[in-house]
Protein backbone atom coordinates (compact mmCIF):
# COMPACT_ATOMS: atom_id res chain seq x y z
CA UNK A 1 0.00 0.00 0.00
CA UNK A 2 2.80 2.42 0.93
CA UNK A 3 4.56 1.60 -2.36
CA UNK A 4 1.47 2.44 -4.38
CA UNK A 5 1.01 5.75 -2.55
CA UNK A 6 4.68 6.66 -3.05
CA UNK A 7 4.51 5.65 -6.71
CA UNK A 8 1.36 7.74 -7.18
CA UNK A 9 2.93 10.78 -5.48
CA UNK A 10 6.09 10.38 -7.56
CA UNK A 11 4.07 10.27 -10.77
CA UNK A 12 2.08 13.31 -9.68
CA UNK A 13 5.27 15.26 -8.89
CA UNK A 14 6.75 14.21 -12.25
CA UNK A 15 3.65 15.41 -14.10
CA UNK A 16 3.58 18.74 -12.21
CA UNK A 17 7.29 19.29 -12.91
CA UNK A 18 6.85 18.44 -16.59
CA UNK A 19 3.86 20.80 -16.89
CA UNK A 20 5.83 23.61 -15.22
CA UNK A 21 8.88 23.14 -17.49
CA UNK A 22 6.65 23.06 -20.57
CA UNK A 23 4.93 26.30 -19.53
CA UNK A 24 8.27 28.08 -18.96
CA UNK A 25 9.71 26.94 -22.30
CA UNK A 26 6.50 27.94 -24.08
CA UNK A 27 6.51 31.41 -22.52
CA UNK A 28 10.14 31.97 -23.51
CA UNK A 29 9.38 31.04 -27.12
CA UNK A 30 6.63 33.61 -27.53
CA UNK A 31 7.21 36.47 -29.92
CA UNK A 32 7.54 39.98 -28.48
CA UNK A 33 4.70 42.46 -28.62
CA UNK A 34 4.06 44.71 -31.61
CA UNK A 35 5.91 47.88 -32.55
CA UNK A 36 3.58 50.74 -33.40
CA UNK A 37 4.35 54.05 -35.03
CA UNK A 38 2.63 56.98 -36.70
CA UNK A 39 3.97 57.32 -40.24
CA UNK A 40 3.12 60.74 -41.75
CA UNK A 41 3.59 59.66 -45.38
CA UNK A 42 2.57 56.87 -47.76
CA UNK A 43 5.22 54.19 -48.14
CA UNK A 44 5.96 50.82 -49.72
CA UNK A 45 6.65 47.55 -47.94
CA UNK A 46 7.88 44.93 -50.35
CA UNK A 47 5.47 45.13 -53.28
CA UNK A 48 2.62 46.63 -51.24
CA UNK A 49 1.74 50.29 -50.79
CA UNK A 50 0.70 51.42 -47.33
CA UNK A 51 -1.20 54.61 -46.46
CA UNK A 52 0.03 57.22 -43.99
CA UNK A 53 -1.11 56.72 -40.41
CA UNK A 54 -0.69 54.35 -37.50
CA UNK A 55 1.04 51.08 -38.40
CA UNK A 56 1.77 47.99 -36.38
CA UNK A 57 4.66 45.58 -36.94
CA UNK A 58 4.50 42.10 -35.38
CA UNK A 59 6.88 39.17 -35.44
CA UNK A 60 4.82 36.26 -36.72
CA UNK A 61 7.39 33.53 -36.13
CA UNK A 62 9.30 32.56 -33.01
CA UNK A 63 12.60 33.15 -34.84
CA UNK A 64 11.44 36.64 -35.87
CA UNK A 65 12.11 36.04 -39.56
CA UNK A 66 8.51 36.72 -40.61
CA UNK A 67 7.02 40.16 -39.97
CA UNK A 68 3.40 41.21 -40.31
CA UNK A 69 2.89 44.89 -41.09
CA UNK A 70 -0.57 46.41 -40.98
CA UNK A 71 -2.40 49.68 -40.53
CA UNK A 72 -4.10 50.08 -37.17
CA UNK A 73 -7.53 49.58 -38.80
CA UNK A 74 -6.22 46.50 -40.72
CA UNK A 75 -7.33 47.89 -44.11
CA UNK A 76 -3.83 47.42 -45.52
CA UNK A 77 -1.44 44.68 -44.48
CA UNK A 78 1.38 42.49 -45.73
CA UNK A 79 3.67 39.73 -44.54
CA UNK A 80 7.34 39.48 -45.47
CA UNK A 81 10.68 38.01 -44.54
CA UNK A 82 13.27 39.89 -42.52
CA UNK A 83 16.89 39.36 -41.52
CA UNK A 84 18.46 40.08 -38.16
CA UNK A 85 20.67 43.17 -37.97
CA UNK A 86 23.69 43.38 -35.65
CA UNK A 87 22.53 44.47 -32.20
CA UNK A 88 23.11 48.05 -31.09
CA UNK A 89 23.29 47.86 -27.29
CA UNK A 90 23.21 51.65 -26.87
CA UNK A 91 20.01 51.95 -28.89
CA UNK A 92 17.02 51.77 -26.55
CA UNK A 93 14.28 53.37 -28.67
CA UNK A 94 12.00 51.45 -31.00
CA UNK A 95 11.99 52.96 -34.50
CA UNK A 96 11.02 52.46 -38.11
CA UNK A 97 13.69 53.26 -40.72
CA UNK A 98 12.70 54.30 -44.25
CA UNK A 99 14.68 54.92 -47.43
CA UNK A 100 13.45 58.02 -49.26
CA UNK A 101 13.99 58.57 -52.99
CA UNK A 102 12.41 61.88 -53.96
CA UNK A 103 8.86 61.56 -52.61
CA UNK A 104 8.84 57.72 -52.50
CA UNK A 105 9.40 55.99 -49.14
CA UNK A 106 10.31 52.34 -48.53
CA UNK A 107 10.27 50.66 -45.11
CA UNK A 108 13.79 49.24 -44.71
CA UNK A 109 14.34 48.39 -41.02
CA UNK A 110 12.34 47.83 -37.85
CA UNK A 111 14.05 48.29 -34.47
CA UNK A 112 12.71 47.08 -31.13
CA UNK A 113 15.23 48.85 -28.93
CA UNK A 114 18.66 47.32 -29.52
CA UNK A 115 17.41 44.52 -31.82
CA UNK A 116 16.72 45.25 -35.46
CA UNK A 117 15.27 43.53 -38.51
CA UNK A 118 16.12 44.42 -42.09
CA UNK A 119 13.42 43.96 -44.71
CA UNK A 120 14.18 42.62 -48.15
CA UNK A 121 14.64 45.36 -50.75
CA UNK A 122 11.74 45.35 -53.23
CA UNK A 123 12.06 45.32 -57.02
CA UNK A 124 10.72 48.89 -57.16
CA UNK A 125 13.32 50.15 -54.70
CA UNK A 126 16.16 48.35 -56.54
CA UNK A 127 15.01 49.92 -59.83
CA UNK A 128 15.07 53.40 -58.28
CA UNK A 129 18.51 52.72 -56.75
CA UNK A 130 19.84 51.71 -60.19
CA UNK A 131 18.33 54.80 -61.80
CA UNK A 132 19.91 57.12 -59.24
CA UNK A 133 23.25 55.28 -59.43
CA UNK A 134 23.25 55.67 -63.22
CA UNK A 135 22.67 59.42 -62.95
CA UNK A 136 25.31 59.86 -60.25
CA UNK A 137 28.00 57.71 -61.88
CA UNK A 138 27.52 58.69 -65.52
CA UNK A 139 30.32 60.86 -66.88
CA UNK A 140 28.26 62.29 -69.71
CA UNK A 141 24.83 62.53 -68.16
CA UNK A 142 24.50 66.26 -68.42
CA UNK A 143 25.27 69.12 -66.11
CA UNK A 144 26.73 68.66 -62.64
CA UNK A 145 23.45 69.96 -61.20
CA UNK A 146 21.63 66.82 -62.42
CA UNK A 147 24.05 64.50 -60.60
CA UNK A 148 23.85 66.68 -57.47
CA UNK A 149 20.05 66.59 -57.55
CA UNK A 150 20.09 62.77 -57.72
CA UNK A 151 22.48 62.60 -54.75
CA UNK A 152 20.31 64.92 -52.66
CA UNK A 153 17.08 63.05 -53.36
CA UNK A 154 18.08 59.97 -51.31
CA UNK A 155 17.75 60.05 -47.53
CA UNK A 156 17.25 57.75 -44.57
CA UNK A 157 14.25 58.73 -42.46
CA UNK A 158 13.69 57.42 -38.93
CA UNK A 159 10.30 57.46 -37.20
CA UNK A 160 10.24 56.84 -33.46
CA UNK A 161 7.93 54.02 -32.51
CA UNK A 162 6.63 52.32 -29.40
CA UNK A 163 7.32 48.71 -28.46
CA UNK A 164 4.57 46.91 -26.54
Amino acid sequence: MKREILRGLSMLMLLVTLAFVTAVVSANGQTPGPITGNVPFEFAVGDHDMPAGQIEVRELSAAGRVLGIATRDRRASTVLLAMDLPAKPKNTQAKLVFHRYGQRYFLAEVWNGSEGKQLKTSKRERAIEREYATIIQADECGPQATRELARNRYATVEILAEAH
